[in-house]
């Protein structure tokens, strides 16, 4: 966290200094090594600036910031192979995904049957949600 403030700060710097600044955003790719959707659109997702600065400032995340902290923890959970614990992908857990009858919501429930039957030996499934 402290890297990504210190980033922050270098670039606020010199969009100060520019005459006609513009707001960057901030690219994720999905790892095809985790148990996450990455089919496309779903492969990459976009963080943008305002969305940090709503992260340093204690306000409500965007869903973008969600995916990114489950991603975080899965591979934290990957890497140091910690045994009982697994973290779906929240990219269909939002309500606007999971309205009755939609094409999404299949998916979701195909994502998710799956995902629970390739950690049936894990004591903890995290599954964030997101309300709209």
């Amino acid at each position: 966290m402290h890297s990504l403030h210190q980033a922050i700060l270098t670039l606020e710097g010199l969009l100060l200094k520019d005459s006609h600044p513009n707001y960057p955003v901030f690219t994720a790719k999905v790892p095809k090594d985790l148990d996450f959707v990455h089919e496309a659109p779903a492969d990459l997702f976009f963080i943008a600036y305002e969305d940090v600065f709503k992260l340093f400032h204690s306000r409500r995340l965007d869903y973008n910031l969600v995916r990114l902290y489950a991603l975080n923890l899965a591979m934290k959970i990957k890497r140091e192979a910690t045994p009982y614990v697994a973290v779906a992908d929240p990219y269909y857990m939002r309500d606007s995904q999971l309205v009755e009858g939609s094409g999404t919501r299949t998916m979701a429930t195909e994502y998710l049957q799956r995902f629970m039957l390739n950690n049936k030996r894990k004591n903890n499934l995290l599954v964030p949600f997101f309300p709209e």
